[in-house]
Parts: structure tokens; C-alpha cells; sequence
């Protein structure tokens, strides 16, 4: 990956993306952090040229912020973690799960 993706992180169990909409960033899910962070360990990040991610080199496509998704999880050792997205998150979470089913 050429940039590194600003997230938000809360709690210490199973992982658990929260993908936000086009125009928007991690502090979409605010409430939706603190709420399931005691059975989960919730991590919003914000997508590439959105909130705090830098833009980089790489083209804004749905395909390309999955492959930010799968980078950045491989980064921080994530194998598997059940995702959320809203918008064009959810865009990228069904683009992801078809890309690396496992």
C-alpha cells in the first residue's frame, strides 16, 4: 500500500471494520464505536483521501479501497473480522468479501 489509513480502534475481542460512505470518514460511527466495543474490537477506519487517510497515488475506486481494506488488515495481523459498511463502505465490504473470501 502506498499510504497509510488513519482509523479509530476501541476494545480487544473479535475485530470488527466499520467502513464509512463517500465524503465522509471514521467518525461516522461514533456511537456505533463505544456501543460495540465491549464485545468487539471496533476498528473505523477512514478510506483512502477521506478524514485523516491521505490520498496517495492510487485511483478512487471501489476495487482499490478494498485492496486498501485487505493491506491494511494484513498490517496489523487481522486475518479475519466480521465488516460493516454504510454507503459506498458497504460497496467495499461486499467488493472485499468477494475478492479474499477467506
Amino acid at each position: 500500500m502506498d499510504i497509510s489509513l488513519h482509523y479509530q480502534e476501541k476494545g480487544n475481542k473479535e475485530p470488527f471494520a466499520l467502513l464509512h460512505g463517500n465524503g465522509e470518514d471514521g467518525s461516522y460511527f461514533r456511537h456505533q464505536i463505544d456501543y460495540f466495543s465491549d464485545i468487539y474490537r471496533v476498528i473505523a477506519l477512514d478510506t483512502r483521501g477521506h478524514g485523516k487517510s491521505p490520498r496517495g497515488t492510487g485511483p478512487f475506486t471501489i476495487e482499490r479501497f478494498a485492496r486498501d481494506l485487505y493491506d491494511f488488515m494484513a498490517d496489523l495481523s487481522i486475518s479475519k473480522a466480521v465488516i460493516l459498511g454504510f454507503s459506498d463502505g458497504a460497496n467495499i465490504a461486499m467488493t472485499f468479501t468477494m475478492k479474499y473470501p477467506d
